[in-house]
């Protein structure tokens, strides 16, 4: 699998890590949202790679464990596949947000913050 990334400093993954505080009671807070989608591309936290023919990562973002299992990679790549997945079924990312993977992702993020 080709994969397409830029290195991140601790500065960004301290920025994706602080995304869990607009992540309040309101899971419809369309301004939160937005921040906290464009900071994904400001980041640079998105791989780019064929997210659409990635199976396994179907599999990880189904499951609780695999999430809070996985490596800052694997993190990556899954917030890949939910924006980019966004343009085509339009509401993907809310959705993401109001199930709480986007949580759990940014839980995990955190998590391995604290080792980079």
């Amino acid at each position: 699998m080709y994969i397409k990334l830029k290195e991140l400093n601790y500065d960004e993954i301290s920025q994706v890590a602080g995304l869990l505080g607009f992540l309040g009671d309101d899971k419809n807070d369309i301004r939160a949202h937005r921040i906290i989608y464009k900071t994904f591309y400001d980041t640079n936290f998105l791989v780019e790679f064929n997210w659409s023919n990635w199976d396994k990562g179907r599999k990880i973002i189904n499951s609780i464990d695999a999430i809070k299992g996985s490596d800052l990679l694997t993190l990556r790549m899954l917030i890949t596949i939910i924006v980019k997945n966004d343009r085509f079924n339009e509401g993907a990312f809310e959705r993401a947000i109001e199930n709480g993977t986007i949580r759990l992702i940014l839980e995990r993020v955190n998590e391995l913050k604290e080792n980079f």
